[in-house]
C-alpha cells in the first residue's frame, strides 16, 4: 500500500487510501467486491469489482496508476506526440497492469471495444440482438439486472485484429440497461468461448 501511495504520488495523481466494500444480494450474501481508490478529499479516482477481492484490489490499483500514467504522458509534449494524444486525446487503448502479456492484451480490447462502439454507432454496422434466454448468467450479472426496467444484448463474433504477427479473433458483447432515469451502457471484447457478460454487466452497473 505504501509503495503505491509512494508511486501514484510521484506521477502527480497522490490518494490517501484504498476502501472496500462487498457487493451483497437481498439475503446478505456477497456476490463481488468492489475497492475504490481514493483522494485526500474522499473522492474516488480509480475502482475495481471482482468476484475475488484480492483481483478487485489489483483491478482498483492497476486502473489509478493507468490514469496517473496517461495524466502524466498527456503533460509532457514529445510523450503527447508519441502516444498521439494530441491527435487523439483520450487514454482509449491504455492498460496498465503486473504482469506484461496480460496487460498488453487488456490494452488490445479497449481498443478494440472503443472501435467497435464507433463502427455500429458512427458508421452503421450491424451487431445482432442476443436472447437472453440462450445466455449463460452468472449470480452477479443476474443480480445486476434486476435493478433495471429492461435488459438487451448484442454481439458482434469474427472481429480479426493484426496483432504482433498473428491475428486474433475476438468478439464484441454490448449490455444496454434501461431505467426510468436513462439508459446505461456496458461491453466486453475479448476471445471467443470468454466469459464477457459480467465484465460488461459490472461496467454498466
Amino acid at each position: 500500500m505504501k509503495n503505491l501511495l509512494h508511486t501514484l504520488d510521484n506521477l502527480g495523481a497522490p490518494v490517501s487510501k484504498l476502501v472496500k466494500q462487498p457487493i451483497c444480494d437481498d439475503k446478505g450474501n456477497t456476490l463481488a467486491w468492489n475497492f475504490f481508490v481514493q483522494n485526500s478529499k474522499g473522492i474516488s479516482v480509480a475502482g475495481g469489482t471482482h468476484v475475488d477481492p484480492a483481483i478487485a484490489k489489483r483491478i482498483s490499483i492497476a486502473e489509478a496508476l493507468e490514469r496517473a500514467l496517461a495524466g502524466q504522458i498527456s503533460r509532457v509534449d514529445h510523450l503527447t506526440k508519441e502516444f498521439l494524444l494530441d491527435k487523439y486525446p483520450t487514454s482509449c487503448g491504455f492498460a496498465c497492469g503486473f504482469e506484461k502479456a496480460p496487460t498488453k492484451m487488456r490494452a488490445l480490447r479497449e481498443a478494440t471495444e472503443r472501435w467497435a462502439w464507433s463502427m455500429w454507432i458512427d458508421k452503421s454496422f450491424t451487431i445482432n440482438r442476443l436472447d437472453k434466454k440462450n445466455i449463460i448468467i452468472d449470480p452477479l450479472s443476474k443480480f445486476i439486472f434486476e435493478h433495471f426496467s429492461n435488459v438487451q444484448l448484442f454481439q458482434k463474433d469474427d472481429i480479426l485484429i493484426p496483432f504482433e504477427n498473428e491475428i486474433v479473433k475476438y468478439s464484441f458483447l454490448v449490455l444496454i440497461l434501461e431505467t426510468d432515469l436513462g439508459v446505461f451502457a456496458g461491453c466486453r471484447a475479448g476471445m471467443p468461448g470468454e466469459n464477457l457478460l459480467s465484465h460488461a454487466a459490472i461496467e454498466a452497473f
